[in-house]
């Protein structure tokens, strides 16, 4: 008496499911420590490895089954970002679909840091000549026979840099003035034409940034204009930026010495003018000054600064500052949260979300006034003292 055989196959694919690849997306930047995505680049040595099993039907009655199944391999290059002159530091963190490794050798992979400089991967020069590209200033992970399980499809891999700018030591975040002198000047991605020689000295903005622990550690993945990337960092550390004697310069808005990471800050408090009524230009209407005043209950006395929190795998966090005797007296007023992703740091966002709302709630007077021309050498965030004799301006 003879049983029935069956046999099974699983459909065959012939081709990877990519997570992204897309061409002619911008090289992404980053400096500091922070999260990036990545985009496969190449891939090649796509592979069906078959699977079969048997089974009886038991002895003495012949049949039983066959069922084949099929898992892939294939050979790729997931680039990353922006490599730069040293390349960068290394991968810490690999997050692949829900996984989280802590080595490349455990998600496979093998680390190219961006040099411009690095060699060709080896397997490219042996198997496919043709293709042999060393991606010249680019960071990339590659794999050969990357195993894609029996769906044929690439995870989705994210990775956690370290950049090649940082603090250095045991700070893994960037100084704001080394971030903008990169961000401007380098001659691989910076802005066109732009020389050192057209940035201010910003040591100053550097010290207050360091002693006030307002490091940074942005990431660029997508494309958005120069002024409004600088005007998110400049928010996140305190500072005003302008354009004075042909050259970009940045000044803090801090008032308090502070010491942090080994430096010390004192503000410059020494007016660069004592201005009296005889020194302002008197307007049409007979007034040398205008005052605008924000009402005490229209300002803002809860302010929020969205982030993306380092020590939660980079998921945005909200850090909240609020003047409670404010709150007492005119109720809550809440500002929406500002974005500043370039903060990576829980305690880095709380510092300087607690400078801003001091700026937005305690600075409502504004006084405009015009200055004849010899007083042209003034700029921006100048402190000068205004006395008058007379209540009428």
């Amino acid at each position: 008496m003879g049983g029935k055989s069956t046999s099974t196959t699983s459909p065959k694919l012939n081709g990877l499911q990519v997570q992204s690849s897309t061409l002619g997306l911008p090289i992404s930047l980053g400096w500091g420590r922070g999260r990036m995505k990545c985009n496969l680049i190449w891939y090649n040595a796509f592979t069906a490895i078959p699977h079969t099993t048997k089974t009886s039907a038991g002895k003495g009655l012949g049949g039983g089954s066959k069922n084949t199944t099929y898992t892939y391999t294939a050979s790729i290059i997931l680039g990353i970002c922006e490599g730069g002159a040293n390349g960068i530091r290394g991968i810490r963190t690999i997050y692949k679909d829900t996984a989280v490794l802590t080595t490349l050798s455990a998600a496979g992979l093998s680390l190219a840091t961006g040099a411009p400089t690095q060699p060709v991967w080896g397997y490219l020069t042996s198997k496919f000549p043709a293709q042999a590209i060393n991606y010249s200033g680019i960071a990339y992970v590659y794999a050969q026979d990357y195993d894609l399980a029996d769906s044929a499809t690439l995870s989705n891999h994210s990775f956690e840099i370290d950049f090649a700018t940082q603090l250095g030591g045991s700070v893994c975040d960037a100084d704001p003035k080394d971030i903008i002198t990169d961000f401007l000047t380098n001659a691989t991605y910076g802005v066109p034409m732009w020389g050192s020689g057209l940035i201010g000295d910003l040591s100053d903005y550097s010290l207050y940034c360091r002693a006030n622990n307002l490091l940074l550690s942005p990431v660029l993945e997508s494309q958005s204009s120069a002024a409004s990337i600088l005007e998110e960092w400049l928010t996140a550390t305190n500072a005003a930026v302008f354009w004075s004697e042909g050259m970009l310069k940045i000044r803090p808005y801090g008032d308090a010495a502070a010491t942090g990471n080994s430096v010390t800050w004192t503000p410059n408090l020494t007016p660069v003018y004592d201005l009296t009524e005889d020194d302002l230009a008197v307007d049409d209407s007979g007034n040398a000054v205008s005052i605008e005043i924000v009402d005490q209950s229209d300002a803002y006395n809860i302010v929020q600064f969205e982030f993306l929190d380092r020590s939660q795998q980079y998921n945005v966090g909200i850090a909240t500052a609020q003047d409670l005797d404010n709150i007492v007296t005119y109720g809550r007023r809440k500002q929406d949260p500002t974005t500043v992703h370039c903060i990576c740091d829980a305690a880095i966002a709380r510092k300087a979300v607690q400078l801003y709302g001091q700026r937005v709630l305690y600075t409502r007077e504004k006084y405009t006034f015009k200055l004849p021309w010899n007083f042209a050498l003034l700029e921006p965030t100048d402190l000068v003292t205004l006395t008058t004799t007379t209540d009428s301006l």
